[in-house]
């Protein structure tokens, strides 16, 4: 996805963008940036572009299996487990 790709170029704003909601009251808003999110993850082409955002918000995204609305609990597990492979697969391209 081009949105990725984006993030490299004007990282603050993008991140902002995609993270802010994440902490708004309203659970439609918090399930729409974490379904969001993990329609970005499962590009594997976007991994790495978001690589920075990962380990920037990765306590962030753990915090999501915690929310109070169950959809956005249950869609923080899939993001927080999408997110971790996306570090894992970085950290192992880099020792190769």
């Amino acid at each position: 996805m081009d949105i990725a790709r984006g993030l490299v170029g004007h990282a603050a704003t993008c991140y902002s963008a995609l993270t802010f909601p994440l902490g708004m009251q309203e659970a439609l808003v918090r399930d729409t940036a974490v379904t969001a999110l993990l329609e970005l993850y499962a590009d594997e082409d976007n991994v790495e572009p978001m690589h920075e955002l990962t380990a920037r918000f990765a306590p962030r995204f753990a915090q999501l299996i915690h929310d109070v609305d169950e959809g956005v609990a249950v869609k923080g597990v899939g993001n927080t487990h999408s997110s971790s492979q996306a570090s894992n697969s970085i950290m192992y391209k880099n020792h190769l």
